[in-house]
């Protein structure tokens, strides 16, 4: 199953994450409902929740600051040629780039 509504992979599992530990949750609240032996086993696992919860929020703004403030390269690649030579090479290998990965290819010729 390759279901991935978001662009980017983060997104992706961010979005899956916190789904099951919100069905998490839901389901120690469930279970809370009649019972009177369990409080303390149910305290603990959404205690456990909640604090997993909130790991991995401040895991995730971390790194989108630390994105923010050390960008990616411009360019993911580059590729010098001779100019004479193996201009269309070049080109060629640069359209072949960019199609397969979706990354950006700079050209540069001597």
């Amino acid at each position: 199953l390759n279901a991935k509504p978001w662009r980017s992979y983060i997104a992706n599992y961010t979005d899956a994450g916190s789904n099951i530990l919100m069905i998490l949750l839901l389901i120690c609240v469930g279970m809370s409902t009649d019972f009177t032996d369990s409080d303390y086993l149910l305290g603990t696992m959404a205690a456990v929740i909640f604090v997993l919860v909130f790991v991995g929020t401040m895991v995730l703004l971390s790194h989108t600051v630390y994105k923010h403030i050390v960008p990616a390269p411009y360019f993911a690649r580059f590729i010098c040629h001779h100019k004479a030579d193996a201009a269309a090479q070049a080109r060629y290998l640069q359209l072949l780039f960019v199609q397969r990965t979706r990354q950006t290819c700079f050209i540069d010729s001597d």
